[in-house]
């Protein structure tokens, strides 16, 4: 971990190449697949058709994993003081020394303000020779959950638009034909909702786009002669709508990838979305710290750690409670699950426990 620091950093490490190339054109494939077989038909020999779920590249161990929940903590949010309290936390309730539990190497998950905390606690704190002081044996890194619900709300942001203008071609148009409002199109706290939204809007583009390809869009004849002399006119007639679309297809695809490669619990699909994040990062609003800390999150499961030990990193993001396929859950969304279970079912009253 101490040599990660001073490793070259070139960016063809986060480049796609030519394997996450040719697995993106399946994703692609497997998507407009999916739609096809959902709304238009089914194939007619399933054994030689497009698969629906794209290849496997990394996948996790289904094998149910042994968790122990740790008692509550009463410390400051957001601080690198409460930050400090936790870990003192944590070493009494797994009943070791401080000498024994800051020596042995903790790999830890967090959301963004999490991992800046710990990280401001930590330089504060060095040089130090001390164990315990240095917290050089602890390290952080982004929850996968969290990394999808921020990067996705960022994305569809951009891609909403706004419903005061009429002649707006935003997502939240399409999310209005599908029957939901402009005023629930964007939920307040509701990420799952949110990345579903996401799905819907993706899917029906998708949908629209083969009834384009196969002539069942347009209805009458006058319909699609107009739309020929349009596209055929010279000049043809310009216009941003087809841009827009394109983007919105590309940035909507990869939260919809990175969504199902987690529930199939596949870490390298995510990780091949997480390495497109990482340059869609430098150029969103919205994204300043996850421009810097995502690409090192990459770059330390990928590039820079030997392969055991970002092996053991990389599949630890990912578990599956049941031990069943396709039911993969990361570790912090299982805490936000059990979280909401404590504060509504268990103790529906008190501080801390209501949630707007």
């Amino acid at each position: 971990m101490k040599k990660v620091a001073d490793s070259p950093i070139q960016p063809r490490m986060l480049m796609p190449d030519q394997k996450s190339d040719v697995h993106y054109k399946l994703v692609w494939y497997s998507q407009i697949a999916r739609v096809m077989s959902q709304n238009v038909s089914d194939p007619d020999k399933p054994s030689t058709a497009i698969s629906l779920k794209p290849p496997v590249i990394e996948q996790v161990s289904r094998a149910p994993p042994k968790i122990w929940m740790f008692k509550l903590m009463d410390a400051p949010e957001n601080s690198a003081e409460g930050m400090g309290q936790v870990l003192d936390s944590i070493a009494k309730q797994a009943g070791l020394p401080p000498k024994v539990f800051f020596s042995k190497l903790l790999l830890m998950d967090g959301d963004l303000t999490t991992c800046r905390n710990f990280n401001s606690l930590r330089s504060l704190r060095t040089p130090s020779n001390y164990v315990k002081h240095s917290l050089q044996n602890i390290e952080f890194q982004l929850g996968a959950s969290h990394t999808l619900w921020n990067v996705a709300h960022c994305i569809y942001k951009t891609h909403l638009g706004d419903p005061r203008k009429s002649s707006g071609t935003g997502a939240w148009r399409v999310l209005h034909a599908l029957g939901v409002p402009h005023e629930k199109a964007m939920p307040k706290k509701d990420y799952l909702l949110m990345v579903k939204h996401i799905e819907q809007v993706h899917e029906a583009t998708i949908l629209a786009g083969l009834k384009v390809v196969m002539k069942t869009k347009y209805c009458t004849g006058d319909a699609r002669a107009k739309a020929y002399e349009d596209a055929t006119s010279d000049p043809p007639i310009a216009s941003p709508r087809l841009s827009n679309l394109l983007l919105r297809l590309q940035d909507f695809s990869t939260v919809v990838e990175a969504n199902q490669a987690m529930k199939a619990g596949n870490v390298g699909r995510m990780l091949n979305m997480w390495k497109m994040w990482s340059v869609m990062s430098q150029g969103l609003k919205g994204l300043n710290s996850y421009s810097s800390y995502l690409p090192r999150s990459v770059l330390l499961l990928t590039e820079l750690l030997p392969e055991s030990f970002a092996k053991l990193f990389r599949h630890s993001l990912l578990f599956s409670p049941s031990g069943r396929d396709d039911h993969y859950l990361s570790k912090d969304g299982y805490l936000e699950i059990q979280n909401y279970w404590l504060k509504h079912v268990y103790n529906s009253s008190g501080q801390g426990t209501q949630i707007n």
